[in-house]
């Protein structure tokens, strides 16, 4: 579990102090006995955005290729 916190957070660059609870899923038997593919190693990882002005940094001046520093302060 630290292993996959670490590498998430390394990902997002932010401390460890921003995690929140990890939850793991458990599968029933049935669907344990079921190979499965292409899983990824570390996962999937949920990000939460509190202020509008990261929201909108990462919605809309990355998707739309410009930057816009007012936005930011």
């Amino acid at each position: 579990m630290r292993e996959v916190e670490r590498f998430w957070l390394g990902v997002a660059d932010l401390p460890s102090a921003s995690l929140r609870p990890s939850v793991i899923n458990r599968y029933s038997i049935s669907s344990k006995r079921k190979k499965r593919f292409n899983r990824p190693p570390y996962g999937t990882c949920r990000l939460v955005v509190n202020r509008t002005a990261i929201a909108q940094h990462i919605a809309i001046q990355e998707y739309g290729g410009f930057e816009r520093q007012a936005w930011l302060e």
